[in-house]
């Protein structure tokens, strides 16, 4: 080969690595924006929950293992931890990139916008027992029509299902309800 095919062909190599370095960098998994369909990650349902509660960010924090301070989502888990609402796991990891069930995710909104639904609400869902952790979160939420877009009343809410981002969107197109 040339030398100067060599040259051209190591021209194209760099080329390519900065193309795909800065196509990386510069996507929405980077950025903390929702790419594609399929479940939401723990890091991603964290900056929804913080932007639609209107919460005020935490400073990067180093309070989880696996949640550097210099990564998109760092400030919306700390804000979440800071606030009481998430915990992370015992080993004191918060898995970021780890799926969430519905029934954790409802959790997660219930506390974030601070509600407080003071009366006992009937059995709404045919799936969700009272005699669960969740009853009362997912209950609570949907006194304030927060799942419609989702889910109705009466039917299934499917609480141990992975929650995926198409549901989580539509959740948070009723977080208005919850202010």
């Amino acid at each position: 080969m040339k030398k100067q095919s060599k040259i051209l062909l190591a021209v194209l190599g760099v080329l390519v690595v900065g193309a795909v370095v800065f196509a990386s960098t510069n996507s929405g998994l980077f950025q903390g924006k929702l790419m594609g369909g399929g479940n939401i990650n723990k890091a991603e349902f964290a900056k929804m929950v913080v932007e639609n509660a209107g919460l005020d960010i935490a400073p990067p924090c180093s309070v989880f293992s696996y949640v550097p301070e210099d990564v998109w989502f760092n400030q919306y888990v700390c804000t979440l931890y800071n606030n009481g609402i998430v915990k992370g796991y015992v080993d004191g990891t918060f898995g970021p990139f780890g799926m969430l069930i519905r029934a954790e995710a409802a959790k997660v909104v219930h506390e974030a916008f601070g509600l407080d639904y003071s009366c006992k609400l009937p059995k709404l869902f045919k799936d969700v027992d009272s005699n669960t952790w969740y009853y009362d979160f997912i209950n609570q939420l949907a006194a304030y029509d927060f799942f419609s877009e989702d889910v109705q009343i009466g039917s299934k809410f499917r609480p141990s299902d992975m929650l995926t981002k198409a549901a989580a969107e539509r959740w948070f197109s009723k977080s208005a309800n919850l202010k």
